[in-house]
């Protein structure tokens, strides 16, 4: 019995250890492969991996890499860009600590 609170203590543990950061998207946004809605949206950091989700909490696929800056950014801050008539969301600035998520973009044309 005591193996399985110990494993309950852990997984509790590693849940906590995740960076949950809340952001807002005020017009349809292209991120990845995923076209997200207006509304708001929460990110979570675990260690390397990134999970973004919807208010209704569905998962959201998009590949991102987290980088560190040599500072600490004071708001969370979402850097987009228009494209082929489309806002593409580049990278999110997360507020309050060094981290920035660079999300890859999905390479789309003909050759």
């Amino acid at each position: 019995m005591f193996k399985y609170i110990g494993l309950f203590a852990l997984l509790g543990v590693s849940v906590l250890s995740a960076k949950t950061y809340k952001f807002t998207v005020l017009d349809p946004s292209q991120v990845g492969s995923a076209q997200l809605k207006p509304g708001d949206y929460r990110v979570q950091v675990e260690g390397s991996q990134v999970i973004l989700k919807d208010n209704a909490g569905h998962q959201i696929d998009a590949s991102a890499r987290l980088e560190t800056s040599d500072h600490k950014f004071q708001q969370t801050v979402i850097l987009s860009s228009d494209a082929d008539g489309q806002r593409h969301i580049n990278s999110i600035e997360l507020g309050g600590t060094k981290d920035k998520l660079i999300f890859e973009p999905v390479l789309t044309g003909t050759r």
